[in-house]
């Protein structure tokens, strides 16, 4: 199993609500303080990124 790390908390949480596989979190060893959340890499979870990352440059 591949995991997919993601970095934006507002990211993985829509990641989740659309019914991803959440595996857990880990330390984000750049960036003290912050977490870096880890995800089960699927077909669906690529899919779903690529249509947040669309709306969220339509935005801009």
């Amino acid at each position: 199993m591949n995991i997919k790390k993601i970095f934006k908390k507002q990211i993985a949480e829509e990641l989740m609500k659309n019914g991803n596989n959440f595996q857990g979190t880990e330390i984000n060893r750049n960036k003290i303080g912050f977490l870096v959340f880890l995800f089960e890499d699927t077909d669906k979870l690529r899919s779903d990124l690529d249509s947040i990352t669309l709306r969220n440059k339509a935005k801009f």
